[in-house]
């Protein structure tokens, strides 16, 4: 059971991937006449994770989804579409979720090497202030995703934060 979990693990996070494929896809139909750029970095950053090992640039590759994904979410929550926002807060979840979880659990040492710490906190903190000021005018009904998830990023940055500086005797 416990050589499972991996597995499945890597099988959920494909399962969300594709999700976020599909859910571009469904975007990008209904998306301005420009060419949308989001779609090839979202794609260059799944490619990255299929075949990386290094936890850091891992997180790294997690970050740049979440940020692509509040980029969606505040679209679909300008459009004061509900489905399309808990879709995008789901993706984010999962990202920094999947970010934390690869830094955390990777044995890498925050102090001799706390590029991939600092990275996910930093991340974190900036995505923090841009959900709070999409979540903002957002009627109650709309934005309580959004309220959930910054609950949720917020206790990741803590962890995080925790890690970073907890006392080293």
């Amino acid at each position: 059971m416990v050589t499972l979990m991996p597995a499945l693990r890597h099988f959920g996070s494909i399962f969300l991937i594709l999700a976020f494929v599909v859910s571009l896809g469904a975007v990008r139909s209904q998306a301005q006449t420009k060419p949308d750029k989001r779609e090839a970095e979202a794609e260059n950053e799944r490619k990255k994770l299929k075949t990386e090992k290094d936890p850091t640039v891992r997180a790294e590759s997690f970050m740049k989804l979440a940020d692509i994904a509040l980029t969606y979410l505040e679209e679909s929550a300008k459009a004061k579409n509900k489905p399309g926002v808990e879709s995008y807060v789901e993706l984010y979840r999962h990202s920094v979720t999947e970010a934390r979880d690869e830094m955390l659990h990777s044995g890498v040492d925050p102090y001799k090497n706390p590029k991939g710490y600092k990275l996910l906190e930093t991340g974190i903190r900036k995505q923090l202030r841009t959900m709070q000021d999409i979540a903002m005018p957002l009627d109650l009904e709309v934005r309580e995703p959004i309220d959930g998830v910054i609950t949720v990023a917020s206790k990741i940055r803590d962890e995080v934060l925790h890690v970073l500086f907890k006392d080293s005797n």
